[in-house]
């Protein structure tokens, strides 16, 4: 069932997702899918494997673009070309497949890609007091000296989630 934008406050709103379809070649993966979030809500996303969730979120996310639909942030249509879009409007991803780098430690993986520098040199030394500051804030304690590939599965979900957190992300998703 479609939703008449007309009738809502769109500023109300963090994210609206109207009507979006995404097809693939031989699967329709997302049939009109609307899917709305107020600041500060929380939201689940259930369904059988195959069901269309990751796919949906990668088009929040700009890894995928809309077959046809609009998303909106805060009331403002937009259209990802990229997960950089995503980025610039405070969207934060937590893949099912983590993104990160196996051979750096938790706090660089962290801060790759927004690295604090003294100069025009890498400030490691900042970025680990950052990242543990960030850490114990949110209460999602890491070994920032440890390397991910040293790290079991449910810390690196902490550290994807303090990766969004680090960047000021205003949505995790």
């Amino acid at each position: 069932m479609s939703i008449d934008l007309s009738s809502i406050n769109k500023k109300e709103y963090a994210v609206i997702m109207k009507d979006i379809v995404k097809q693939f070649p031989k699967v329709l993966a997302n049939d009109h899918v609307n899917f709305l979030v107020k600041k500060g809500e929380v939201h689940s996303i259930i369904g059988e494997n195959g069901a269309g969730k990751s796919t949906l979120m990668n088009q929040l996310y700009g890894l995928y673009t809309p077959t046809s639909g609009d998303i909106f942030i805060f009331g403002e249509k937009k259209v990802f070309r990229g997960p950089g879009d995503a980025i610039r409007s405070g969207i934060g991803m937590v893949h099912q497949h983590f993104m990160l780098v196996d051979t750096l430690t938790v706090a660089e993986n962290i801060v790759l890609g927004s690295e604090p520098k003294s100069g025009m040199v890498f400030d490691l030394k900042r970025a680990r007091k950052e990242v543990k500051e960030l850490s114990e804030k949110y209460g999602l304690f890491v070994d920032v000296d440890a390397k991910i590939e040293d790290i079991p599965v449910g810390m690196q979900q902490r550290v994807e989630i303090l990766k969004t957190i680090y960047r000021g992300q205003k949505f995790l998703f």
